[in-house]
């Protein structure tokens, strides 16, 4: 009879824990996909799932060196789960929200553009214009708050990948520039 060794042992709950997590991500993936979730909890449990895999990549980064090779060694046809836990690492609600509303400001801004250029006179019309000063102003606040986290995900996003100790001159200074940049200062 043979007795595995502790270190064996925890070692195989993790690989097969790691399996779970690609499997179940797969299946969120594919619910949301159909609309059987809510993306409300398809976000919440999508990161769960996805701080999971963080936590147990580090752990079996030994072990496990390359979750592709992992997932084509063991057949798991996970594509979906692939692309969101390695090359994603973000909820697809999050992925996708600043899309639609940068891509919702562009439209509503060239609408309101046209009508500035048609230069309408009546009393109504000016009624809309002051309305639509004090929207352009939010929508330029809103656009530049996407802009500054858009370039501030990039760059932590990049920190994370590179997993950087040490922060460099050049990334310091960036960092400092958008920091300043999004206080106004």
């Amino acid at each position: 009879m043979d007795v595995k060794l502790w270190n064996d042992r925890e070692m195989y709950d993790d690989v097969a824990e790691l399996f779970a997590i690609i499997t179940a991500m797969e299946k969120l993936e594919k619910a949301f996909v159909r609309d059987i979730i809510s993306p409300a909890d398809y976000e919440t449990e999508c990161q769960k799932l996805i701080s999971h895999f963080k936590i147990l990549s580090l752990i079996l980064k030994d072990t496990v060196p390359n979750i592709k090779q992992f997932h084509d060694a063991y057949k798991m046809n996970c594509s979906a789960a692939l692309n969101r836990l390695v090359t994603s690492g973000v909820p697809a609600t999050i992925e996708h929200r600043a899309t639609s509303v940068v891509s919702e400001c562009v439209k509503n801004f060239i609408t309101r553009m046209d009508s500035f250029k048609l230069t309408m006179m009546e009393l109504s019309d000016v009624e809309q214009k002051i309305e639509m000063r004090e929207w352009l102003s939010t929508l330029l606040l809103i656009v530049l708050v996407f802009f500054v986290s858009f370039f501030l995900g990039i760059i932590l996003k990049d920190i994370n990948v590179k997993k950087v100790c040490v922060v460099n001159s050049d990334l310091a200074q960036g960092l400092q520039f958008y920091t300043c940049w999004y206080n106004g200062k």
